[in-house]
């Protein structure tokens, strides 16, 4: 079986969704007989993570004209380290450079794309990829059609640590969050901005209020876009019942005690890949609402795991959640019992471990 050290690389290392996803996927690879080393662009506490678990990590920032300094650094990490196969993240110029430097010395390269088509990056980056990948992972069947390469494209879906974000028995964690017995907690987990939907979120909100009083909106994540959060303080400045209802929480290290301590996650988006955060929902027993976006009705079945709806349609949003909280949460109780089994069945990291491995297997074997 092919082994060696596998060179993972990722523009940053904020805890952000693509990094994290590379990075638990890495720190699995021994697993596979894989020794991984991280290559960032810039510090963040995912490396510092990774150096203080023992793993090796470098960082190269973007430098030289036309980057060549950059290259040459890649190289040299590439050569100093036997490096037998490059693993870059998403469609970024940072992984662009380091594919070229692997790909001028003959070195394997597997591009994973995390972005939707519709992002801007895709097309500039789409002849860099299709050139230097010998690989290149996909999540979603409209990013297959796109590099419409089907020598080269695989679809593998990402994977999480399941048991991790398994509810644990007894655990009051709605409590611990200081809400009320009988209160709906609806949660939507991601940074800030208006593809994520907040402020969409917290409109449909307060189309349901009226009727169903006891509900709550939780807000996780990061501010990307201030132009969001005024729009968004603004609606709930203008109604006081709605900002008591409303909870921006900042951005989290670990998002589980969040998650258990809700009853039904949402993700209003206007544009997703394959959002991380439906993953580890579900995997937490939460019925989830998002919209029909990326991998989205491929990862939900329609009033089995939870509700799809139309992108930036406030008011299906708004019916969705009602459906949900009406009649003390029934319906989000039924579909969130399964989602467990059904996290596991499709997203174990197990699962996408092997399928990763076996990627590196074909594309290694034979190689000296």
């Amino acid at each position: 079986m092919p082994s060696g050290t596998i060179l993972l690389a990722s523009h940053h290392a904020s805890r952000m969704g693509s990094a994290v996803s590379l990075v638990e996927l890495g720190t699995r690879l021994p697993e596979r007989g894989y020794t991984p080393l991280f290559l960032f662009s810039k510090p963040g506490e995912l490396a510092d993570r990774l150096k203080a678990d023992g793993f090796r990590v470098v960082e190269i920032k973007r430098q030289g004209l036309f980057r060549l300094g950059m290259i040459r650094s890649v190289q040299a990490l590439i050569r100093s380290e036997k490096v037998r196969l490059v693993h870059v993240n998403s469609a970024v110029p940072f992984s662009k450079y380091v594919a070229l430097a692997a790909w001028l010395l003959k070195v394997p390269v597997v591009w994973h794309i995390r972005e939707a088509v519709e992002d801007k990056r895709m097309a500039r980056q789409r002849p860099w990829i299709t050139r230097l990948a010998s690989r290149i992972i996909v999540l979603t069947s409209p990013q297959a059609a796109f590099f419409d390469t089907p020598g080269k494209t695989r679809r593998i879906f990402n994977g999480v640590d399941i048991g991790r974000f398994r509810r644990p028995a007894g655990n009051d964690a709605k409590a611990a969050l200081a809400y009320a017995e009988g209160e709906f907690v609806f949660v939507l987990v991601g940074s800030i901005e208006n593809r994520k939907g907040q402020l969409r979120a917290a409109q449909a909100l307060a189309r349901i209020l009226p009727e169903l009083p006891r509900c709550r909106l939780l807000i996780v994540g990061r501010v990307a876009e201030q132009e969001e959060l005024a729009a968004l303080n603004a609606l709930l400045d203008g109604d006081p019942a709605l900002k008591a209802a409303v909870r921006l929480h900042g951005e989290s290290s670990d998002v589980r005690p969040l998650l258990w301590g809700s009853d039904c996650l949402i993700l209003p988006s206007l544009g997703e890949a394959f959002p991380r955060t439906i993953m580890e929902g579900m995997a937490a027993g939460l019925p989830v609402i998002a919209t029909t976006v990326g991998a989205v009705e491929d990862m939900i079945e329609h009033n089995v795991h939870g509700l799809r709806i139309p992108p930036g349609d406030v008011p299906a949003l708004a019916d969705a959640m009602r459906a949900m909280a009406a009649d003390g949460g029934r319906e989000a109780k039924r579909m969130g019992a399964g989602n467990p089994a059904a996290a596991e069945r499709m997203f174990d990291m197990k699962s996408h471990l092997a399928a990763v491995a076996g990627l590196y297997n074909e594309l290694l074997a034979g190689r000296n």
